[in-house]
């Protein structure tokens, strides 16, 4: 079992992915976004209802960001379960 991640979306200063546990016990996953700096955004949002059970944490640092998930019961699902999106800076309108 394992965790795993897949791109959803990528620039210059934004990243997206999809985070996956394929098991209750899978608890973290490092994703690399390579913006030379911490980023200023991240925002974590469960995709799945199982999803809502866990408690999501992260830490970030100049080149990954690291997600981190409860073992709460039904939380491993075949299905993407977390989008993080990551800002190198906040976005102008």
């Amino acid at each position: 079992m394992a965790v795993s991640s897949a791109a959803v979306y990528a620039d210059a200063d934004h990243r997206v992915v999809d985070v996956t546990a394929t098991a209750d016990a899978d608890t973290q996953a490092v994703l690399a976004h390579g913006f030379g700096s911490t980023p200023q955004i991240v925002n974590l949002d469960p995709q799945v209802d199982a999803a809502y059970t866990a408690r999501w944490t992260f830490t970030a640092d100049a080149t990954n960001v690291t997600v981190a998930k409860s073992t709460a019961a039904g939380s491993g699902n075949a299905a993407a379960q977390l989008r993080v999106s990551v800002y190198r800076r906040r976005p102008t309108i």
